[in-house]
């Protein structure tokens, strides 16, 4: 079985403290967001960096969790 993925959009606190969260039960975290120096980058297991209006970045994100 694999690992559950959670996609968190925005990389704030609130982020973050949801990012450790998961981890605590085992849960893969990916984070999109939109300011470079985010807080939740260095707690989830991947980060997207990019504008939320953007396409590609948004397919990327969606790549990972799916």
């Amino acid at each position: 079985m694999t690992k559950p993925i959670l996609g968190i959009i925005g990389g704030g606190q609130l982020g973050g403290m949801l990012s450790t969260a998961a981890r605590k039960i085992d849960i893969k975290t990916i984070v999109f967001s939109d300011d470079i120096d985010s807080p939740a980058q260095n707690f989830s297991d991947e980060f997207i960096f990019g504008n939320y209006n953007n396409d590609q970045k948004i397919n990327e994100f969606n790549y990972f969790i799916k």
